[in-house]
Formats: structure tokens, sequence, C-alpha cells
């Protein structure tokens, strides 16, 4: 234990040193060369009845001055700020006992339409959610998943569903959902450190660009690196108005997160960032702030501020819920698999139920495991309602093709001349493989089997990407809100640390107790 303090102060030492550099300040332009665009729900198409229940809160909320005050409120709270619910509007939505759910896609890093607040998802899209989810009955339940994979979300689901994430409401979305009527023009800006000039998309020929993956400012700037360019209208001399193309060469940058981006802009890894202006304003605005604070506001911040401190304890509990799920599911199914192997090798039976057996371990470990991850939840358990156990089925089915592996090669490992003496004395050979190999090889397993749980509780940081809550996902969702990665890495890293050491340290005496078991056991046949 003394050793695993040592360490984590070391490390923490280390990333201050490294972590409090020079931060820079950042200012928003709009860019002159693009059009502003619309925000609106995505819903799945065909879904009349859900899009006139989003429009009816929208016209509602606009004609009535709402969604306006939704706006200025939320952007307040996503300053830090402490404002006054203004008098007629709902923060809170009571859905009663309803079993029926509204599920929203989203992605939590767009303030002030979706952020984090108090472990919390609010904002303007949250709010409309809700009101349409009580308006129908239903229970509003909220993913928070990757921003590319929202309409893959929105279509896959089997429940009710919207997808709100500040959309821009373009003809190649039109092609996947129907969207409700629009509730918010924005236009694009450029955000740039303090001393830069960026105006346009024209101006950023030659610069490394960063964008959030699959948004329209992602579309816009790929537009104008390929052949065709961006087209765009503009007034001229006259007033008329004419289309102009622009054309820039340079890097793209594609991230999950705005978050993410400032930071890289911070580090001099991008030039500039291209988004929608009322989300940079914000993010300039908190960003630069944070420029100013010391450690122990950054602690603070990433640990103590709005209760932060129980996403940690959050993430970290369904973290190893999915890791042990995923190993029992794991062991059971890799020893049927290493079963079958061990017997159609040795005996020769089971040719086909083996074949079936080494393709399927050859193709769960030719595979990245986020792939099986999308294809899991997407589609062969998309009707399934628990993302955590989503998770579980998928790294247990995973970690069954290692854990076959490694029972395989200790079925092999025990002397085949034991396996032979059982046969010759009239043992069956499910007698032969019950009472003589699968113990001695079950035995000789646990360590590696153990291993294979430690790696579980690390390899389960992708489930993030589907918006599960695991400690892997809790440091991009507190940075979003203090655009500091320092503590939460340093905080996650070291509650990983802590685990794998507990875990080790069981692993270690359970090696320890196999050793004395064999010693006594070589001491009793050597009488």
């Amino acid at each position: 234990m003394k050793r695993l303090v040592i360490l984590l102060l070391l490390i923490l030492t280390v990333f201050c040193f490294f972590g409090c550099g020079k931060q820079e300040s950042f200012r928003v332009e709009g860019a002159v060369d693009v059009a502003s665009e619309d925000f609106a729900i995505a819903l799945r198409k065909g879904d009349d009845e859900m899009k006139q229940a989003v429009n009816q809160v929208i016209n509602t909320w606009l004609n009535d001055g709402s969604l306006e005050k939704y706006h200025n409120y939320y952007d307040a709270l996503a300053r830090g700020e402490n404002p006054e619910v203004p008098n007629g509007l709902k923060t809170e939505w009571d859905f009663g006992d309803s079993q029926e759910v509204l599920e929203m896609f989203t992605e939590s890093g767009f303030e002030p339409y979706e952020f984090i607040y108090n472990g919390k998802i609010v904002g303007v899209d949250v709010a409309i959610a809700s009101q349409v989810a009580l308006n129908l009955g239903l229970r509003l339940e909220i993913k928070d998943v990757d921003f590319k994979t929202i309409i893959s979300g929105l279509n896959a689901s089997n429940n009710k569903a919207i997808a709100a994430a500040g959309l821009t409401v373009d003809e190649e979305r039109k092609n996947s959902c129907d969207f409700s009527d629009v509730y918010a023009t924005s236009v694009l800006s450029i955000v740039q450190k303090s001393h830069d000039q960026y105006k346009s998309i024209k101006s950023l020929d030659g610069c490394v660009i960063g964008v959030q993956e699959g948004s329209s400012g992602d579309f816009i700037i790929s537009d104008a690196f390929s052949e065709k360019g961006y087209t765009y209208e503009e007034i001229d001399s006259n007033g008329n108005k004419q289309k102009s193309t622009v054309k820039i060469s340079g890097q793209i940058v594609r991230l999950t997160t705005y978050s993410a981006a400032i930071e890289m802009l911070n580090l001099g890894k991008i030039d500039a960032i291209f988004m929608d202006e009322r989300p940079a304003m914000l993010l300039v605005e908190n960003s630069n702030l944070n420029a100013n604070a010391n450690i122990a506001t950054k602690f603070y911040n990433a640990v103590v501020a709005e209760n932060r401190w129980k996403l940690y304890l959050e993430g970290m509990g369904n973290t190893l819920i999915i890791a042990l799920l995923a190993v029992i599911l794991g062991v059971v199914i890799g020893f049927c698999l290493a079963a079958v192997i061990y017997v159609n090798k040795t005996f020769g039976k089971l040719k086909i139920v083996s074949k079936l057996a080494r393709l399927y371990v050859t193709a769960i470990r030719g595979t990245p495991v986020v792939l099986q991850l999308f294809i899991m939840y997407f589609i062969v358990l998309s009707s399934m309602d628990s993302d955590i156990l989503i998770g579980a089925i998928t790294f247990g089915l995973n970690s069954s093709a290692y854990v076959a592996e490694i029972l395989r090669a200790g079925f092999e490992s025990v002397d085949g001349g034991q396996t032979e003496a059982g046969r010759a004395l009239g043992l069956p050979l499910s007698k032969t493989l019950g009472t003589i190999v699968f113990p001695q090889a079950i035995k000789n397993s646990l360590p590696p089997l153990f291993n294979e749980f430690i790696s579980l509780v690390k390899e389960t940081a992708v489930v993030g990407y589907v918006g599960i809550m695991d400690l892997g996902k809790v440091p991009g969702l507190i940075q979003s809100r203090t655009f500091d990665y320092l503590f939460p890495l340093i905080i996650s890293a070291g509650l990983y640390l802590a685990v794998v050491c507990i875990l080790t340290a069981i692993l270690r005496l359970l090696e320890k107790k196999f050793a004395k078991s064999e010693r006594n056991q070589g001491g009793v046949k050597n009488v």
C-alpha cells in the first residue's frame, strides 16, 4: 500500500509539473464567407406523432418567448453563474411513475444546448425533450453518446426517441432522419488564439483546423478541402446575391468534443476551431476564465464543484460491474469453447462444433472490441434497455475468445497419460474430463484468468463511445465544463491504478496459495 501511495504521489507531481504550462487566451471571430444554419430536433423518418409533439413545444415556446429565456438561463448556468429561474420557466420535470421512455440521443459538450451540471445533463435541448416527454406521458432518458453516432442511435432505438445536439438541418442528414421545426439559428465562427486574425474560411488556407466529427463545421471544411470547394451566397456591392466558391488546403483534425479541441488549440496542435458561434462564445469565455486558475482551484473544479466526485464513484462502480459480469460470462462461454476444441483435438469427437468454436474465437480475436461494441449496441442488442448489460455482454463475448485459449492451454497442460489411465479404468469420457482433466486445468488456469479480469477493468474504457458512464468517460465529461484535463485524468488514472494494484495483490496471494498447495501435495507423494 505504501508503494501505491508513493507511486500515485509521484504521478501527481509529474502531471502537475507538465500540466501547469502556459494557458493561451482565445477569441471568437464570425466567418464572413459562410451561411447561417438552422437547428432542429432529429426524428425517425415517418414518426409524425413525435414530430407533432416536438413542434408543439417548439412553437409554443417561440411564440411566448420561453425559448429565448431558456437560452439566456442556460447561458448563465454554463458560465458558472447562479441565475434565478424566470417566472413561468420550468427546469425540473416530474415524469411520475411512467414506465415508457422517450430516449434523447445527444452529446453533452455543446453549451448551452446540452452540458453537465451537478452530475446531470441540462440545457435548452434537454428542456425541450423534457416537456415533450411530459406531454406524451413518458419518462425522459438521456443517452450521452459520441456525436457522430447520434443519428445511428436514434434509428436503432426500439423506444420512442429523438436526437438533439444543436443538429443542423441539411440535405445529407435528411436522408437518414426527419427534422422538427427550426428552434434556433446560428452562424459558424472561428475560435482562435487572441493574436490571430482569421476572419473567413479562405483565411484558414494552409492551417490545421479542428472540427467536431460529423458536425456541420466538419461538412463545410471538408467541402472547402475538396475539389469542388465550398459554395456560399454573398451580397455584392449592388446588393445582389451571388454565389462564390472557396477552396483551401491544410489539414482537418476531427475530434469528438469541442473541449478536446480547445485543449489542442492551447497546445498548438491546431490553429483554429470551426464551430457554431453561441457555443463558441461560452467555450472561449469559460476557457479564458480557467486560464487564471491555480492548482487548488483546478482541483476544486475537478472534484468538489457541482459534486463532481460523484461522477468518479459512479464511473468506477459501472466499470467494475461491467468487468465482473463480463468475466463471468466470458468464463462460462470460454470454458464451453475450450472443452469442445480440446475434446475434438484429443479424442476426435465434435468435429463440426469444434470448427464453429474455432471460427468464433478467430472472429472475436480478429476484430476490434470497439467495433464489436457498436455492432452489439446499434444492431444486435438495440432492443435492450440496460446499457450496462449491453456493455457486459459485449465484453463477455469478447473475453470468452481469450478465456477459451487460456483454458485450452490449461486442458492440454494435463499429462495425457492421466487421460489414458482414466479411459483404461473404464471411465466414460465425461467422467474422465470432469474428474481428471478439468479440475487440474482450471487450477492451472486461475492466475491467467484473473489477469483477464484485470485487463477487462481497463479495456472497458471504450464503452463511453456509446454513452455508458464508466470511469474512462468521466475525464471528458468534467473537462467539458472545467476546460482542464490535469486533475480529471490524474484522478481517473489513479482510481484505475488502485483497483488494478488491489486485484494484482489478490492474484499474488492466490498464486502463493497454489504454490504452497502443490508443495504440500509433492511432500505427501514423496513420503
